[in-house]
């Protein structure tokens, strides 16, 4: 399971009740067919929370953020609702992944190199072959700083399990420390 997609798609909600506050969860209208920030939070809204008629109360997470935008607790409470709500339902888990991973797609389409440095760093922890991916694609475009993201994601994947090389037997003794080189002058 995804470890920090509430916290990954905080801001995206966060926006789209900033954009479009008691409306977020109305059906999209026509010119919300965009991929913004707001756009693609209040898709992530509409599949956690699904759609209302004009009229109907929203959520009350969604109301208190809606009527305290800067407020941290609201947006907390949101937070853990999303989280909880992702960690029940795996298959909405999965189409929020993609919602966030579509949109950082479309943006690199679009030729924003920096989004597949996003896309990367979205899918660093869960997915590392996805996040490799996307960083050597940001690397063969021309992102150079993506190599540093790139050897990150190598490193995670192939560092040793803590204490896998820290002991050589199973006679209960730790490995005797090798000799040093002697220094050269």
């Amino acid at each position: 399971m995804w470890r920090f997609l509430a916290d990954e798609t905080t801001p995206y909600v966060e926006e789209a009740v900033r954009v479009f506050g008691e409306r977020v969860l109305a059906a999209e209208e026509e010119h919300a067919a965009s991929d913004s920030q707001a756009t693609i939070g209040r898709r992530l809204l509409h599949l956690i929370f699904g759609t209302q008629d004009d009229g109907q109360q929203l959520p009350g997470v969604l109301a208190d953020l809606v009527d305290n935008p800067g407020s941290k607790p609201a947006q907390a409470a949101l937070t853990n609702h999303v989280d909880a709500t992702l960690e029940a339902d795996p298959g909405m888990a999965s189409a929020a992944i993609e919602i966030v991973a579509a949109f950082y797609r479309k943006r690199a389409e679009g030729g924003d190199l920096q989004a597949l440095v996003d896309l990367g760093d979205f899918l660093y922890w869960d997915e590392p072959e996805g996040a490799r991916a996307a960083y050597q694609e940001a690397i063969d475009a021309g992102h150079q700083h993506a190599v540093i993201d790139l050897a990150k994601v190598l490193w995670v994947g192939l560092r040793p399990p803590a204490g896998g090389l820290a002991r050589i037997s199973d006679d209960g003794e730790p490995p005797t420390p090798p000799e040093r080189a002697p220094r050269l002058k």
